[in-house]
């Protein structure tokens, strides 16, 4: 849990609550993508690059915002909304773990 859906109440039918807009602010989110080149020269036109880039080098874990619906259903004047099973988790990834690509390019 994130946050607890128990802290927050249905409001009257009708009327507007008094929780701020923007009002949770989610996890932080720390990425390093890196690239390392080297060129080396074959002939007199003819290049030779290896390039390593490695995206989320830190392999941080990166997590996305958590669940905001806290009541489900359809309000109605006579509606009681249920509880959300998901509110207030967190179930995603903002970003995905490390990932590492290679390549060789030749420039003629």
């Amino acid at each position: 849990m994130y946050f607890n859906p128990n802290c927050f109440s249905q409001e009257a039918f009708g009327t507007l609550g008094n929780f701020a807009r923007e009002g949770l602010v989610g996890p932080g989110l720390v990425n390093l993508d890196l690239a390392l080149l080297k060129s080396t020269k074959i002939r007199e036109n003819v290049n030779l690059q290896f390039r390593a880039e490695f995206f989320n080098f830190l392999n941080h874990t990166n997590l996305s915002y958590p669940t905001s619906t806290i009541f489900t259903g359809t309000p109605s004047p006579t509606a009681v909304l249920g509880r959300a099973t998901t509110a207030g988790q967190i179930i995603n990834y903002a970003s995905p773990s490390r990932e590492i690509q290679l390549g060789l390019k030749l420039i003629f």
